[in-house]
């Protein structure tokens, strides 16, 4: 690979790498023997390729789930086979949203599965402060039973920040880690 990789997922036996400017995609070759035996062959155990040429900055940007890579970057949610070979012009399903998602920063933007409700998640952190001067964050769901976008859902409260710092996908459920400011300037994260 020759970008610094950013972050990775896995998914139908490959890694998927993320690069500034492209998501490369690493095989195992089956070659770990010979390749020990003789160094100086070229065998290799791994091999590389392009599979996107667009890029990603963050490995929670991207998420592998039946069978498809879902990801990220430039403002915009992009969809493929994750078996597929390269891939130049990956499917992108972001276009119904631009207007919503127009204003998300891709810093600030993570990738869920929700297997329970079948849906791919975009969250975007700390999207802006409500009335009460806490930050809220965003969630658009898209429906894979469906294929389309779900109403947003805000994820507010009127006593703390609800900033989202992560999310993971456990015993079959989406979770998501939030929190910040409370009243009164101390700082809490809790697990919904």
């Amino acid at each position: 690979v020759g970008s610094e990789i950013t972050g990775f997922a896995n998914g139908v036996g490959r890694l998927f790498c993320l690069t500034a400017n492209e998501v490369q995609f690493v095989t195992p070759t089956g070659r770990t023997e010979l390749a020990r035996l003789n160094p100086t062959l070229l065998d290799m155990p791994f091999s590389s390729r392009p599979f996107w040429t667009k890029g990603g900055i963050s490995p929670y940007n991207i998420v592998v789930v039946q069978g498809d890579v879902f990801l990220y970057t430039g403002r915009t949610l992009l969809r493929s086979p994750s078996n597929a070979d390269t891939n130049n012009v990956p499917f992108e399903i972001g276009l119904p949203v631009a207007d919503l998602t127009a204003e998300w920063y891709d810093g600030h933007a993570l990738l869920g599965h929700d297997p329970k409700n079948q849906q791919v998640c975009l969250i975007s952190s700390a999207t802006k402060k409500n009335g009460d001067g806490y930050w809220i964050s965003e969630i658009l769901p898209y429906s894979l039973q469906k294929n389309q976008w779900q109403p947003v859902i805000t994820v507010s409260s009127s006593t703390r920040d609800m900033i989202i710092s992560g999310v993971a996908t456990v015993n079959g459920r989406m979770e998501f880690l939030a929190g910040g400011r409370v009243s009164g300037g101390a700082k809490t994260l809790s697990t919904f």
